[in-house]
């Protein structure tokens, strides 16, 4: 496998609902919002995540890898 290009980004969350709500659409397309929900899994699949972690190391945070 080469690796063409690597993204790095950050955020950083106002509430605990925001960053909650993040997890739940990286977790499994999930929205407590009237989204749709076929073009929510299109881009969450998009994402090609592997694995995702909710945790906190000081901060609360949420990290995924493909």
């Amino acid at each position: 496998m080469k690796i063409n290009s690597i993204y790095i980004g950050g955020w950083f969350q106002r509430t605990m609902l925001q960053l909650s709500e993040i997890y739940d659409f990286l977790r499994d397309a999930g929205s407590q919002l009237k989204l749709n929900k076929r073009k929510l899994a299109e881009l969450r699949d998009a994402l090609s995540i592997g694995s995702i972690e909710y945790g906190v190391a000081g901060e609360e945070y949420v990290s995924f890898f493909d």
